[in-house]
């Protein structure tokens, strides 16, 4: 055994798309151009509201970003926790049924 192992769910790309009749129409569209007025608004926007000691933020803003800031992987873990148990309910399900 030798060389570098695939990635899992790397075959993805090759994947008929289900459930959606064309993935192509939930495609984002490009971004505003750099000279436009909408980057303009928006760079503004992002610096005034993203500063260290902006008055412009919401309230409920700052609390994301301050528990987001502080707790980053206890984060990660709660949405790790709650992806793998509702696999694990989705495959218990499954093997009940399973002919």
């Amino acid at each position: 055994m030798g060389g570098v192992a695939k990635g899992a769910f790397s075959n993805w790309q090759n994947v008929t798309p289900f459930g959606i009749p064309d993935a192509h129409a939930h495609l984002l569209s490009p971004p505003p151009a750099l000279t436009s007025n909408l980057y303009a608004k928006a760079y503004k926007e992002v610096k005034e509201v993203g500063s260290l000691n902006s008055t412009d933020r919401p309230v409920n803003w700052a609390n994301v970003a301050l528990y987001s800031s502080s707790h980053p992987l206890k984060y990660s873990i709660r949405q790790l926790a709650r992806g793998l148990r509702s696999a694990t309910i989705r495959f218990a399900k499954m093997l009940v049924h399973w002919p």
